[in-house]
C-alpha cells in the first residue's frame, strides 16, 4: 500500500524546497509531484484549465 504525503505551501519556491527535501531523504523522484491551482480569477484563462490543451506527461495514466 502506498503512503500519501500532502502539503499546502504559500509559494512554488516553498513547494519545490519540500519536494527536494523528500528526494534528499530517499523518496524516489518518480513518486513525488507538485500540483497547483491557477491564481484567483485565472481559471478561465485557458480552454482546458491549464497552460496547454494536452498534458504530454499524462499519457498512460490510469
Amino acid at each position: 500500500m502506498s503512503n500519501i504525503i500532502a502539503g499546502i505551501y504559500d509559494t512554488s519556491v516553498k513547494a519545490e524546497a519540500a519536494l527536494h527535501g523528500l528526494i534528499a531523504r530517499g523518496v524516489s523522484e518518480q513518486s513525488v509531484s507538485i500540483y497547483h491551482n491557477n491564481a484567483p480569477g485565472q481559471h478561465g484563462t485557458y480552454p482546458v484549465g491549464g497552460d496547454e490543451d494536452v498534458d504530454p506527461e499524462s499519457r498512460g495514466a490510469a
